[in-house]
Protein backbone atom coordinates (compact mmCIF):
# COMPACT_ATOMS: atom_id res chain seq x y z
CA UNK A 1 0.00 0.00 0.00
CA UNK A 2 1.44 3.36 -0.99
CA UNK A 3 1.11 6.32 1.32
CA UNK A 4 0.48 9.68 -0.29
CA UNK A 5 2.07 12.71 1.29
CA UNK A 6 -0.27 15.66 1.06
CA UNK A 7 0.20 19.26 2.08
CA UNK A 8 -2.65 21.49 3.15
CA UNK A 9 -2.84 24.91 4.71
CA UNK A 10 -3.97 24.58 8.31
CA UNK A 11 -4.79 28.14 9.29
CA UNK A 12 -8.12 29.07 10.90
CA UNK A 13 -9.69 29.61 7.50
CA UNK A 14 -8.89 26.07 6.33
CA UNK A 15 -9.51 24.02 9.47
CA UNK A 16 -12.99 22.99 8.33
CA UNK A 17 -11.50 21.40 5.21
CA UNK A 18 -9.02 19.39 7.29
CA UNK A 19 -11.81 17.80 9.35
CA UNK A 20 -13.24 16.10 6.29
CA UNK A 21 -9.99 14.79 4.82
CA UNK A 22 -9.01 11.14 4.58
CA UNK A 23 -7.10 10.40 7.79
CA UNK A 24 -5.03 7.73 6.03
CA UNK A 25 -3.26 10.53 4.15
CA UNK A 26 -0.26 12.14 5.78
CA UNK A 27 -0.73 15.86 6.34
CA UNK A 28 2.21 18.23 6.03
CA UNK A 29 2.12 21.61 7.73
CA UNK A 30 4.70 24.37 7.75
CA UNK A 31 6.61 25.53 10.82
CA UNK A 32 4.52 28.72 10.63
CA UNK A 33 1.31 26.65 10.66
CA UNK A 34 2.61 24.77 13.71
CA UNK A 35 3.44 28.08 15.43
CA UNK A 36 -0.11 29.27 14.68
CA UNK A 37 -1.68 26.22 16.36
CA UNK A 38 -2.21 23.71 13.53
CA UNK A 39 -1.41 20.80 15.86
CA UNK A 40 -3.61 22.00 18.71
CA UNK A 41 -6.81 20.18 17.70
CA UNK A 42 -7.90 17.40 20.05
CA UNK A 43 -6.11 14.14 19.31
CA UNK A 44 -8.94 11.82 20.31
CA UNK A 45 -12.20 12.26 18.44
CA UNK A 46 -15.72 10.98 18.90
CA UNK A 47 -15.93 7.43 20.19
CA UNK A 48 -12.31 7.44 21.28
CA UNK A 49 -10.90 7.29 17.77
CA UNK A 50 -7.47 8.78 17.21
CA UNK A 51 -7.71 11.73 14.84
CA UNK A 52 -4.53 12.34 12.85
CA UNK A 53 -1.99 10.81 15.21
CA UNK A 54 0.85 12.27 13.15
CA UNK A 55 1.58 15.51 11.35
CA UNK A 56 4.62 16.20 9.20
CA UNK A 57 6.25 19.58 9.79
CA UNK A 58 8.08 20.91 6.74
CA UNK A 59 11.20 22.69 7.98
CA UNK A 60 12.49 23.81 4.58
CA UNK A 61 12.34 27.60 4.27
CA UNK A 62 10.97 28.00 7.80
CA UNK A 63 11.24 31.66 8.80
CA UNK A 64 13.39 32.27 11.87
CA UNK A 65 10.63 34.46 13.30
CA UNK A 66 8.35 31.44 13.95
CA UNK A 67 10.83 28.89 15.30
CA UNK A 68 10.42 29.67 19.02
CA UNK A 69 6.61 29.65 18.82
CA UNK A 70 6.69 26.45 16.75
CA UNK A 71 8.94 24.80 19.33
CA UNK A 72 6.57 25.82 22.13
CA UNK A 73 3.51 24.47 20.27
CA UNK A 74 5.33 21.24 19.39
CA UNK A 75 6.26 20.68 23.02
CA UNK A 76 2.60 21.08 24.02
CA UNK A 77 1.19 18.78 21.33
CA UNK A 78 -0.15 15.29 22.09
CA UNK A 79 0.27 13.99 18.55
CA UNK A 80 3.38 12.77 16.79
CA UNK A 81 5.11 15.64 15.05
CA UNK A 82 7.72 14.55 12.54
CA UNK A 83 9.99 17.09 10.92
CA UNK A 84 10.94 16.99 7.25
CA UNK A 85 13.97 18.77 5.81
CA UNK A 86 15.80 18.34 2.54
CA UNK A 87 18.89 20.02 3.99
CA UNK A 88 20.22 19.74 7.51
CA UNK A 89 18.72 22.57 9.60
CA UNK A 90 21.03 24.93 11.47
CA UNK A 91 21.06 23.43 14.96
CA UNK A 92 21.63 26.83 16.59
CA UNK A 93 18.46 28.30 15.07
CA UNK A 94 16.38 25.12 14.91
CA UNK A 95 17.67 23.39 18.06
CA UNK A 96 14.64 24.01 20.32
CA UNK A 97 12.22 23.01 17.54
CA UNK A 98 14.20 19.88 16.66
CA UNK A 99 14.17 18.92 20.34
CA UNK A 100 10.41 19.52 20.62
CA UNK A 101 9.55 17.49 17.51
CA UNK A 102 9.33 13.75 18.09
CA UNK A 103 11.61 12.97 15.15
CA UNK A 104 13.02 14.75 12.10
CA UNK A 105 14.07 13.15 8.81
CA UNK A 106 16.77 14.98 6.85
CA UNK A 107 18.25 14.19 3.45
CA UNK A 108 21.83 13.03 3.85
CA UNK A 109 23.91 11.35 6.53
CA UNK A 110 22.90 11.32 10.19
CA UNK A 111 23.62 14.74 11.69
CA UNK A 112 24.80 15.18 15.26
CA UNK A 113 21.36 16.14 16.63
CA UNK A 114 19.94 13.13 18.48
CA UNK A 115 16.36 13.71 17.23
CA UNK A 116 17.38 13.96 13.57
CA UNK A 117 17.74 10.95 11.28
CA UNK A 118 19.62 11.16 8.01
CA UNK A 119 18.15 9.33 5.04
CA UNK A 120 18.79 9.22 1.28
CA UNK A 121 15.09 9.87 0.58
CA UNK A 122 13.13 11.89 3.13
CA UNK A 123 9.74 11.28 1.54
CA UNK A 124 10.17 7.50 1.33
CA UNK A 125 11.25 7.40 4.98
CA UNK A 126 8.28 9.53 6.00
CA UNK A 127 5.88 7.35 4.00
CA UNK A 128 7.23 4.19 5.65
CA UNK A 129 6.99 5.73 9.12
CA UNK A 130 3.50 7.08 8.44
CA UNK A 131 2.43 3.63 7.22
CA UNK A 132 3.45 2.15 10.58
CA UNK A 133 1.57 4.90 12.45
CA UNK A 134 -1.53 4.31 10.30
CA UNK A 135 -1.43 0.60 11.08
CA UNK A 136 -1.09 1.24 14.85
CA UNK A 137 -2.53 4.68 15.64
CA UNK A 138 -2.99 4.00 19.36
CA UNK A 139 0.60 2.76 19.71
CA UNK A 140 1.78 6.10 18.33
CA UNK A 141 0.35 7.83 21.39
CA UNK A 142 2.76 6.22 23.86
Amino acid sequence: MGVMLHSIAMGPESSAKAEHMDTTTAVTISAADLADGAADAPLVGEGGTVDRPMLIVDLDDAPASVLDRAAYRAAMSDRLLVGRATTSPDTDAFGPLLDALDLTYVTGPDPEAKTVVGTPDVDTSLATFFGAVTQNPHASLV
